[in-house]
């Protein structure tokens, strides 16, 4: 029942526009640490900025751009082995 309140719940569209946001800013982020010769990111956010597939596209412009892709950290082990 809460679910469909419209002050508590987002609609699918919303959803997919907070999403979409998201998304755009990750690559915000990724741009910008490579532009900036950024090594290392850390981040635990694996279903986006840090998954596998975004990696990849990351990978993609930043070769065609001429920039290093910065490595991700995205476990807790793998920030002790930074430490």
């Amino acid at each position: 029942m809460l679910e469909n309140h419209p002050s508590i719940s987002l609609d699918g569209s919303q959803k997919l526009a907070k999403h979409n946001e998201d998304i755009a800013n990750n690559f915000l982020i990724v741009a910008s640490a490579s532009v900036a010769g950024v090594k290392t990111i850390l981040s635990f956010n694996r279903k986006t900025m840090a998954s596998d597939k975004m990696i990849e596209v990351y990978n993609k412009v930043n070769k065609i751009k001429g920039y290093r892709t910065p490595t991700f950290i995205k476990t807790v082990d793998g920030l002790r082995e930074l430490l």
